[in-house]
């Protein structure tokens, strides 16, 4: 299985529009963010809040590992429907190789059609979400 962590980078960081599930649940208000680490997803949602970036931690249980286990393959890359951010996130962690990695889910934000839920941060079309977040991440990181 190739890895993202080929590298040996420091931390990984990926921003994706994975899955709806996590629009179902947070709406066009914020993304979800799940990760290995909870230091480096805590720097990333502070990162986020001082750039008007919401980010609302999910949890990573095992038992969405579980319902991904495949009779083929060495894991299948969906589950069934309860969970599927997480499960969306579970499938890239497999590819992390251990290095600290947190996700962002930006389905929910990445483009907005509607005026709900637009602001001068998150206008009306691509927003652009994560860009500003990871900016300010980078920049202050000691």
């Amino acid at each position: 299985m190739a890895h993202l962590a080929t590298g040996k980078p420091d931390e990984l960081i990926d921003l994706a529009t994975l899955t709806g599930a996590a629009t179902v649940a947070l709406g066009p208000y914020a993304a979800a963010i799940m990760g290995t680490d909870q230091d480096l997803v805590g720097r990333v949602v502070g990162a986020g809040a001082r750039v008007g970036e919401r980010l609302v931690p999910f949890p990573l249980y095992e038992e969405y590992r579980h319902a991904m286990r495949s009779d083929v393959a060495d894991i299948k890359n969906s589950g069934s429907r309860p969970g599927g951010a997480q499960k969306g996130a579970i499938f890239i962690r497999e590819f992390t190789a251990g290095v600290p990695w947190a996700h962002l889910d930006i389905a929910p934000v990445a483009y907005l059609d509607k005026d709900e839920g637009t602001s001068a941060l998150q206008p009306r079309g691509a927003s652009g979400f994560g860009v500003r977040t990871l900016l300010e991440y980078l920049t202050t990181r000691s």
